[in-house]
């Protein structure tokens, strides 16, 4: 998602006028949307001074403004690097992981995921806002209002702080679901089913939901668990299946890891009775998937997870992350209590309604960096 949002404002930020070029220190040929992009360099190796092609890249043209990522592991990765005559904005894609929750997950993931943010977890915030303000950081940019109420408690002044959440697109294309849509929409043949989606990563909490799903099953017997799997390592894959087959009711969970196109996932989305986003963390916030679902009226079932659970609020369920019991009674007052359900579908078309496109996400960002970017011209200029 983050490369996304970067990639949504840097084209608003085009469209309305400006010279914007995307740097990378990554691929950037894997374009999963259709856009009129800004021009993009990809650079080989970190973003530090020390970094000949950053620095030849940098010296090739002289921006007035520079958007980057940080995040708390910032402090110690050294990849505030400035530019010379710009205004600096900085933005928090990542959710604001607490040690508290990491400590009752980090058990659940696998030993690098659970050092990598466990040490995230570990930085202090204030650490990260010193550097920012030692650094004259004009900006910063967050996705979450909760990310925004942690950064500012951890020093950030609130003046120089904006919420921009990701946007949905103002027009979904057309687009007709495919064979594959079809033969397994006939499979479920009208059930009631939840949806899971994504890679089966240990961190998206697949293996938490299946173990939810088979102690639930016995107190919902007409409802199916439906997976579409993205992705995922062959050890991940094989994981996954590992948990499957240990389940009572395997016959009621169908994974489907066909490829599918958008107008499939959609229609998937638009049969299901909810979605369930069982998370162990999130690692960026807020996932495009919650937009989405929200936005076409859907309950969201989510883990604790921060920024993006506050965000869904009403319009779902919100139980402790990895704990499959609580999971296991989220699943069945979801099927069973018909008027918790129509709360919740409500609650999701109403924020779904409410959901920015990403040309008025593009449009907040300028409003908010230009008038900085003014000031700091003028008093550059005045020095």
């Amino acid at each position: 998602m983050p490369w996304r949002y970067v990639l949504e404002i840097a084209h608003g930020t085009a469209e309305a006028g400006h010279k914007v070029v995307v740097v990378s220190d990554g691929p950037t040929s894997d374009r999963a949307f259709p856009l009129s992009l800004p021009e993009i360099i990809q650079v080989a190796g970190p973003f530090t001074a020390g970094n000949a092609n950053f620095r030849s890249c940098r010296d090739g043209f002289k921006p007035d403004v520079v958007f980057f990522p940080v995040a708390r592991r910032t402090v110690l990765s050294g990849k505030l690097v400035k530019v010379g005559g710009a205004a600096h904005f900085a933005y928090f894609p990542s959710s604001w992981y607490h040690k508290k929750t990491l400590l009752n997950i980090c058990r659940k993931l696998p030993a690098v995921d659970a050092v990598y943010y466990g040490l995230e977890s570990a930085m202090p915030g204030r650490w990260l806002t010193n550097v920012l303000g030692k650094r004259n950081i004009h900006g910063v940019l967050t996705i979450s209002d909760y990310t925004a109420r942690m950064i500012v408690k951890s020093g950030w002044s609130q003046s120089k702080l904006k919420v921009l959440p990701p946007g949905v697109e103002a027009q979904v294309p057309s687009r007709q679901p495919s064979p594959v849509f079809k033969d397994w929409s006939q499979r479920l043949s009208g059930k009631k089913y939840l949806l899971f989606m994504g890679p089966p990563k240990a961190i998206r909490g697949i293996h938490v939901l299946l173990k939810a799903f088979d102690m639930a099953a016995a107190q919902m017997e007409d409802v199916a668990l439906v997976c579409l799997i993205r992705g995922g390592a062959e050890d991940e894959l094989e994981a996954m299946e590992r948990t499957l087959n240990s389940l009572q009711q395997k016959g009621r969970v169908l994974v489907i890891k066909d490829s599918l196109n958008k107008a499939d996932i959609s229609a998937f989305i638009a049969a299901c009775h909810a979605v369930v986003l069982p998370f162990l963390l999130v690692p960026s916030e807020i996932p495009l998937t919650v937009l989405e679902v929200l936005a076409m009226g859907k309950p969201v079932l989510i883990s604790e997870t921060g920024g993006t659970s506050e965000y869904v609020g009403d319009a779902g369920m919100v139980f402790p992350a990895g704990d499959a019991k609580a999971l296991e009674t989220a699943l069945i007052k979801s099927c069973k209590d018909g008027a918790v359900y129509s709360r919740m579908c409500i609650a999701a078309k109403n924020k779904g309604k409410r959901q920015s496109t990403w040309q008025e996400v593009s449009e907040e960002f300028l409003k908010f960096v230009v008038p900085i970017v003014s000031n700091f011209q003028k008093s550059s200029h005045i020095r």
